[in-house]
């Protein structure tokens, strides 16, 4: 390209035509009408010749479509998270269909864990009409759902991040998407360092609309067969690591469970596990860098950008230093409030990101500390036990991968159906205890225990049962009874698949499973636990009683009896008024629940009967 259309930057010069050092610095001399051949026409000084260059390339306007989803106006109607409705009516002909939402930044690949009312080609949101008839949703290019594209979040945090979506799949307004052909080639240039700078040049990286994204240079004028290569590895690695977690739609089994990890003990299967996503990563940065180096070395830009990926914007899982950075973790938050902890910390390191950044300056090939390796386990602990409470009500098997129960009213019968002989079987009730000691048969606490025994062995039990204790900080009692709940609402965001009745203080504790649930759960939680429980603790005040007065007792003795008769009598008090008041009546309801109106709207039906989550 002739270089006569480019100005060069120029410095300013002292009075006697040399270059001022300190101007070279902080000044820059250029020709208003170069910025005018960057599409929005930035003031960008101190964009190089060979920067202005790219712009005579196509653009990506000449080339591809880029198309807005549907606007449902009323996400809380129209849209669900993918683990709240039956699974069986999930699909095309059927009321809901997957559906890409943006959401975190992650490069590559990103699940679709939202489902868009789309039932008879989405008659609700093409009908969603004002007040005075007029339509108040957007149901726009329609015709592009279920194609396969490169998508990006419209609103961002600092840093673009453009995936694969395969077909199959619908999307909203949040998830704006490139159609047309060549689209891992597309996808490499568009995660590549130099469309990272070309947007801050745009100053587009907070809201990147299509226009933007149209208007960027297609940097697909040279050939280069290791592009398209690198970026479905990429592509590759990136799904194995979203649908390695329990709330993926195409979760299998877990890591920990997967037969070519498993070794002797937890702790040596977590030893392989963990080399593993070591190695992942490694990849993963590879392939990243080598993508940028293709693109870097094919317009000239060597003495301008590097190659090189920081730790923490290798976007998978289970990297700890993208996983515990302050944009993974706010993306744990509401739809509501990520965009604002999204903004707020974009300029602000998370302790993760510093240490990242001196690390890598030293040249670590692996840079994680002790700190992050010990949040690492512990997170993944956490994933064993919950996946163990979805064995535990069918949700999960050990013997076969992928959901099992997951449609409305269903029991241990469907569950047999499709695990005949299973080896670990599921809550018959669909009700678990939750309390200070085992005083159920199904106790969860002893429910986990002997799980670990099944998927490990009885040998390696008692060593397994410290292992998991000591990474949680915690025996797994008192982790079922003050930690358990609180991790499953943040992992489910905010929308649990488990709920909890709870009585006020929290003495009584029992657990069920939406997807399981029917009209006579309720009934089962109160005769078969609640009241059963009262009548255990009236038992053993009973004794008590006796030993406070028994001459054969000591004062020790007879002083405990009496502190624990006093706290089991306020323990009564609490219990009887949570019978009597709450879980009875709604009982003698025999309320039924409607999945597709998902958690938000069905669980404050049970009103003070169970725990309460701020937020719905």
């Amino acid at each position: 390209m002739p270089d006569q259309n480019i100005t060069p930057r120029q410095s300013p010069t002292t009075p006697e035509g040399k270059t001022s050092t300190n101007a070279k610095k902080h000044f820059f001399r250029a020709a208003a009408a170069d910025f005018k051949k960057i599409p929005g026409s930035p003031i960008a000084y101190w964009v190089s010749n060979r920067f202005f260059k790219l712009y005579f390339e196509k653009l990506l306007n000449n080339i591809f479509e880029a198309k807005e989803g549907v606007g449902t106006r009323d996400d809380e109607n129209f849209m669900r998270l993918s683990w709240e409705v039956s699974k069986s009516n999930v699909a095309k002909e059927k009321r809901w269909i997957l559906t890409d939402k943006a959401g975190d930044f992650r490069k590559w690949f990103l699940g679709f864990n939202y489902l868009m009312d789309w039932e008879n080609d989405g008659y609700r949101i093409r009908n969603y009409r004002n007040s005075d008839g007029s339509l108040r949703s957007r149901p726009q290019n329609t015709q592009y759902l279920f194609r396969e594209g490169v998508s990006w979040g419209k609103i961002g945090s600092g840093k673009p991040s453009f995936r694969y979506r395969p077909e199959g799949y619908g999307f909203n307004d949040a998830a704006p998407t490139l159609f047309g052909k060549n689209l891992f080639s597309l996808l490499g240039s568009l995660n590549s360092k130099i469309v990272q700078k070309i947007l801050e040049i745009r100053g587009s990286t907070i809201n990147i609309t299509t226009g933007v994204v149209l208007e960027i240079p297609s940097l697909e004028n040279f050939d280069s067969t290791k592009k398209e290569e690198l970026v479905i590895k990429a592509v590759n690695v990136a799904k194995f690591d979203w649908d390695s977690y329990e709330t993926s739609w195409d979760f299998g089994e877990l890591p920990l469970l997967r037969s070519e990890f498993r070794q002797g003990s937890i702790e040596q299967t977590y030893e392989v596990v963990r080399e593993h996503w070591k190695q992942m990563c490694l990849e993963m940065k590879q392939l990243e860098e080598e993508n940028n180096r293709i693109f870097i070395e094919a317009y000239g830009l060597q003495d301008e950008l590097t190659p090189e990926v920081p730790w923490r914007e290798i976007t998978l899982t289970c990297n700890p230093f993208y996983r515990y950075s302050k944009k993974a973790e706010a993306s744990e938050d509401t739809d509501e409030a990520q965009a604002e902890n999204d903004e707020a910390g974009s300029e602000i390191e998370s302790p993760a990101e510093a240490e990242d950044d001196a690390l890598a300056d030293a040249g670590a090939e692996f840079p994680c500390d002790a700190a992050l390796e010990e949040r690492l386990l512990g997170d993944t602990m956490r994933e064993l036990i919950s996946y163990a409470v979805g064995c535990m009500f069918g949700r999960y098997s050990l013997d076969k991968p992928g959901l099992i129960l997951a449609d409305q009213g269903q029991g241990v019968e469907e569950y047999l159906q499709q695990v005949p002989e299973p080896s670990f079987t599921p809550d018959r009730d669909n009700v678990l205890p939750i309390l200070e000691e085992e005083y159920f048969i199904d106790d969860i606490a002893e429910r986990f225990k002997k799980f670990i025994k099944v998927a490990f062995g009885e040998a390696s039990y008692q060593k397994n049962l410290e292992f998991i204790e000591k990474a949680i900080g915690k025996d797994i009692r008192r982790y079922f009874l003050k930690d358990f709940y609180n991790d499953h609402v943040k992992r489910y965001k905010k929308r649990p698949i488990y709920w909890l009745f709870s009585s006020p203080n929290g003495s009584f504790n029992a657990l069920i499973y939406m997807h399981r649930y029917r009209h006579d759960t309720p009934s089962q939680v109160l005769n078969h636990y609640l009241r059963v429980y009262i009548e255990k603790i009236n038992t053993r005040n009973r004794d008590l009683e006796q030993l406070k007065l028994s001459a054969s007792a000591s004062p020790r003795d007879q002083n405990q009896a009496a502190k624990e008769i006093d706290r089991n009598k306020k323990i009564l008090r609490e219990l009887e008024t949570y019978e009597r008041e709450i879980v009875f009546p709604l009982a003698a309801r025999r309320l039924e629940i409607d999945l597709d109106n998902g958690v938000k709207n069905n669980y404050p039906l049970f009103g003070k009967a169970l725990k309460k989550i701020t937020g719905i």
